[in-house]
């Protein structure tokens, strides 16, 4: 009777114990240098980064450096800031990373990051 009381128990305490697993937004489509499309399970956002802007002469090579760096399906954090224009403002960074996306842009020579005011 308490071997099978303590088999139970310890069975209860291993579930609570057990982390539950959590599904991050991944990563969808790259639209342009600073607007991305993720989903989460059952939804999707169009995301602009936050706190960047693009060199209107490095469009073109900031989009490719984009798509060659942050491949489609990966998993990413965005915590969103505001919504503008039917596109939610957010910093979205790698799941794991603390750098935000736009500051790795800046940091290649893309634009301006800069969070000011926000």
């Amino acid at each position: 009777m308490r071997k099978g009381f303590l088999l139970i128990f310890l069975f209860a305490i291993t579930l609570c114990l057990t982390p539950i697993s959590t599904s991050a937004a991944k990563l969808l489509q790259i639209r342009s240098s600073s607007e991305i499309q993720v989903g989460d399970n059952n939804r999707t956002y169009t995301i602009k980064l936050a706190c960047f802007d693009v060199k209107d002469s490095k469009e073109a090579a900031a989009t490719n450096w984009l798509k060659a760096n942050f491949k489609r399906g990966i998993k990413i954090n965005f915590r969103p800031v505001s919504f503008k224009e039917n596109l939610l403002i957010a910093h979205v960074s790698k799941l794991g990373s603390n750098k935000e996306i736009g500051e790795s842009m800046a940091e290649a020579g893309f634009g301006i990051f800069s969070c000011e005011g926000v």
